[in-house]
């Protein structure tokens, strides 16, 4: 994941996302452990008993409007040569994206934007940011328009003096066609990206030659983000032609002027924590680099952001935990191979036991953690996390709750994903002292 800066933040709110991004490329580069903890997961037991197969509806169910062409920075970005960087610096040409883990992308990589209508002092700002590189080693993909160069006092041939500022990467918002792109690449052996919410395939071919990506927009207003589907399909083209894709997140804990309405790319995730929005986004576009569009987020999400990108790990956090699943808490599980439509089966967690309390609700909730009892023989004890709502079965017990604010985590799980399940209480708002 990436972070992004902007000129019309305060110092303060500059600094707090500088040292969230250093530290962010710093565990990002750390070697994964990718150890079992404790050795709790047994993988492959009893293959041969599930239940029928299902579906799990991972994500399709995007609400929101389809803001094709709505105004994702404050200026209509439809039908103009809008761009993106290469977070990587790698030439995307060739490049399977679909093969590529967003961890894997250079997480040293800060998004700016150089044309906010209310920005003002560019300069000072540049020096700014040259400071950052220097210091951090950080550098900045650039959102740029030809309000840029009247702001900076410069034409596009000198647009290779943001090089000095840190800038690797340029993002074309809108205002420049397909030769004035060609030209601001060459002044500063820039990658360039191209507005992906709304490029068209012709667009895209009108780059060939070029360090090309698609980095896709945010919309400061409600009710103009993409749908799910959309989003898929513009990514899309760039996946056929071998090239990368980024993606925003709206922040969490701050907003950015002048609407303070969150910055999302898909209009559903506004207001929603980013932990569940980077998971879908994951989950949706697997290949795609996903950018915090403002602000920092709550430490908690952080190391369960960096858990799920460089050791591919999901953190489940559960609520109102009966004693007999204390076993569960801490260790990486993983989920059976095969699907079924009532919940999703944790592998290793067959065993005689019992819980203190059988304390049910109406129905077996979409969200409960459920476990077998005696009754079911040979099935007792395994764990099973509801994927809708289910009659009550007198042979099954809640024995704890996906914690509210995660509860769509349950239609982004994947067998192919461990998980690991952690309490909810025990980790304070700021997570500090959590070591989960």
């Amino acid at each position: 994941m990436l972070y992004s800066v902007y000129p019309t933040q305060t110092p303060a709110e500059r600094a707090e996302v500088v040292d969230a991004a250093a530290a962010h490329a710093a565990h990002m580069r750390t070697d994964a452990v990718g150890t079992n903890s404790g050795g709790t997961n047994a993988v492959g037991t009893n293959a041969a008993d599930a239940d029928a197969t299902g579906t799990n509806a991972v994500g399709t169910d995007a609400v929101g409007t389809n803001a094709a062409g709505a105004d994702a920075t404050g200026t209509n970005a439809v039908g103009t040569d809008a761009v993106g960087t290469n977070a990587s610096g790698m030439s995307a040409t060739g490049t399977n994206p679909t093969g590529t883990n967003a961890a894997g992308a250079d997480a040293s990589l800060l998004f700016t934007s150089l044309h906010i209508p209310e920005a003002e002092g560019l300069a000072a700002y540049g020096d700014w940011m040259a400071e950052v590189h220097a210091r951090t080693g950080l550098e900045f993909c650039a959102d740029v328009s030809p309000v840029t160069l009247g702001k900076l006092g410069c034409a596009i041939d000198e647009l290779g003096r943001l090089r000095d500022w840190g800038v690797r990467m340029l993002r074309i918002d809108f205002g420049f066609g397909t030769d004035d792109v060609r030209r601001i690449a060459a002044s500063g052996d820039y990658a360039i990206a191209v507005n992906a919410s709304c490029a068209s395939a012709d667009f895209i071919d009108a780059f060939q030659g070029i360090e090309l990506v698609g980095w896709h927009n945010y919309y400061p207003r409600p009710e103009t983000g993409l749908t799910v589907e959309y989003f898929r399909a513009q990514s899309a083209l760039f996946a056929d032609r071998g090239l990368p894709v980024y993606s925003f997140i709206p922040g969490e804990r701050s907003f950015r002027a002048p609407l303070h309405q969150g910055l999302p790319m898909l209009e559903h995730q506004r207001y929603r924590n980013a932990y569940l929005n980077l998971v879908e986004v994951a989950t949706l576009w697997p290949a795609s680099q996903i950018v915090c569009a403002e602000g920092t987020l709550y430490p908690r999400h952080q190391r369960w952001i960096e858990r799920f990108e460089r050791d591919h790990v999901l953190t489940i956090p559960l609520v109102s935990v009966d004693a007999s699943l204390d076993f569960l808490i801490g260790g990486d599980w993983k989920l059976r191979v095969e699907q079924t439509d009532a919940a999703w089966r944790v592998e290793g967690t067959r065993q005689a036991r019992t819980p203190s309390l059988v304390i049910n609700a109406d129905v077996r909730a979409r969200g409960s953690v459920q476990m077998d009892l005696a009754g079911y023989g040979r099935y007792a004890g395994e764990i099973n996390l509801m994927k809708q709502d289910r009659p009550l079965n007198h042979l099954q017990a809640r024995v704890g709750d996906i914690a509210a604010p995660y509860l769509d985590l349950v239609d982004l799980m994947s067998p192919d994903t461990p998980v690991r399940f952690v309490r909810w209480q025990d980790c304070d708002t700021e997570g500090d002292d959590c070591d989960d």
